[in-house]
This record gives C-alpha cells, structure tokens and sequence, in this order.
C-alpha cells in the first residue's frame, strides 16, 4: 500500500492503482484554495484553473482506495470519496522531557513553521515595532532570501533560530510566554480548523494568539486557551499582546487549558488509531499485531 501527501502523486497514486496497488491520498491543505490565491492576479483565467483543478484532484480521489484529510472542510469537499479525518496533531513524543528553563526576563513571542507574509509575519513584525519594552521574537524555521527575511535578520528584537531538529522544537516552545499563528485571511486559511503550530504552543502549556476566523475563534471560545485578533491589523495584534503581557496569571490559565485540551483530545495517539483502522480495513489480510509500526 502506498500513502501519498501531495496532489502532485497524485499521477503516480493512478498509476500504483493501475497495477493493482492500494494507494491513500492524504489531504492536509486546500489546494484549490492555495491555486486560486496564488492566480488571483489572473482574475476569471485563475478562476477557472483553480477550478479545475479542485475538479481533478476530487475526481482522481474517487479512483483511488481511500482518502484521509485533516478537517470538516476537506472532509465536506471530498465527501464522495468517503474521507477519513486525521487531524496532525502532536504526539505524545512531541513533548516528552519538554520544561521552562529561562535566564532572561523578556516577553518572549514565539513563532514556529513557515516564514511567509500569508503566515502572518510582517503583520507580527509591524506589531512588534509598536511595543514598548522588552519584547522578543523568536522564530523558528528557515528564514528565505526575501524582503521578509531580510527585515527578519536586521531587526533588533528577532531572534532566529533557524531549522531545529523536531526533538527540540518542544523545548524552545516551553520557554515561551506566548505563540503566535496569524493566518492571513486569504481563501487557502479562511476555512481552516487545525493549525499544527497552535497545538504544538499548547502541548507545553504556553497560551496562544491566534486569527479571528470562525472556527478557530470557535475553538478558542470552546477551550479558552488564548485569544483570537484580526490578523492584518498591526495594531490590533500589538494590543492583543500588550493584554497578554500584562496579565501572566490569565496567560497561565491559559496555558493550562491548553495544556489540558492537547492531552485529552488534540494529540496524535487519538488520531492514530483511525489511521491504522483505515489501513486493516484496506489491507485485511495484515495481522493487527502488524500493523502497529508507525
């Protein structure tokens, strides 16, 4: 059996079935969405690619032997291939042995993942500039050769870690007094349910602060593990975290929900059994014992 990630398998994944393989087309982002942003510029000729695009990729899903995807919106436009949801949520492994170990008494922002506009962070960095006092931000991942990463490097209160190795990431995350994931509102985010890096902040207790779309303001109202702002006002941002730097006992409490939420329900070792009962459904002949390797 053969578990492809990204539409551009998805060839190969027809192919694989041709000759009587099992194949798995796992969708973990909209890309419909993310061809219409990208061609928007092009006004209806985008369109009308990102269309057929999403035509394509739902129709060679139906072909194949079975889908998974990460949330209710993937799960609604691909529901006649009768997905399966796995969220990526952190496992258990993620934040084993993380713990708080400071030696500096700054605000400490953190952000991990991608560095691009659309993820929010020349929004972060405009918000950042309008804080008084010891602020810093911390970013982890690699920083590219734009505009953006070249304010990234020179400004004076960034501090880049580069790509740290995933056994790490915890540990940098515990240190910090709030993670951010600003979303920009463009079509690929806008529906979005799951944010990885948000549940990443949350595993180690440290609150969040987050885009203002409905279903992730429904989960932070759910939770009550951080806060939701609007993503493109510099400002705005810059207020949502001045709140959260004057207030620590509501940052802990927060923390703590959050915390709470990843142990109990928002972790991979629920996801997976979903995962593995995807594969014996596909694959009867294989013993459970089998099967348990990840």
């Amino acid at each position: 059996m053969y578990h492809v990630h990204e539409p551009e398998l998805l060839l190969v994944g027809l192919l694989l079935r041709v000759l009587g393989r099992k194949v798995v087309y796992d969708v973990h982002e909209d890309v419909k969405a993310q061809v219409q942003d990208r061609l928007s510029r092009w006004g209806a000729i985008g369109r009308t690619v990102a269309a057929v695009w999403g035509d394509v990729e739902v129709a060679a899903s139906r072909l194949l032997s079975g889908v998974v995807v990460v949330d209710s919106h993937l799960q609604s436009r691909f529901a006649k291939s009768g997905p399966v949801v796995v969220s990526n949520f952190p496992s258990s492994l993620f934040w084993e042995g993380a713990r708080r170990v400071r030696t500096t008494a700054e605000f400490r922002i953190t952000y991990v993942g991608g560095v691009t506009q659309a993820r929010g962070l020349g929004v972060l960095l405009d918000a950042l500039d309008l804080l008084a006092g010891e602020v810093v931000l911390h970013v982890i991942g690699d920083i590219p050769e734009t505009p953006l990463g070249a304010r990234l490097r020179a400004h004076p209160r960034v501090l880049l870690h580069g790509r740290v190795p995933w056994s790490q990431v915890a540990g940098h995350l515990a240190n910090a007094d709030l993670g951010v994931a600003l979303l920009q509102p463009v079509r690929a985010y806008l529906e979005v349910e799951y944010v990885v890096k948000v549940f990443e902040y949350l595993s180690v207790g440290v609150p969040v602060l987050v885009s203002d779309f409905p279903k992730l303001r429904r989960q932070v109202e759910e939770f009550g593990y951080g806060m939701v702002v609007d993503p493109a006002s510099p400002p705005a941002v810059a207020a949502a975290i001045e709140h959260l730097r004057n207030h620590p006992e509501l940052r802990r409490e927060m923390g703590e929900r959050g915390r709470r939420a990843v142990r109990e329900r928002f972790n991979w070792d629920r996801e997976e059994a979903k995962l593995l009962a995807l594969y014996r459904t596909l694959l009867p002949e294989v013993a459970p014992s089998a099967a348990k390797a990840r």
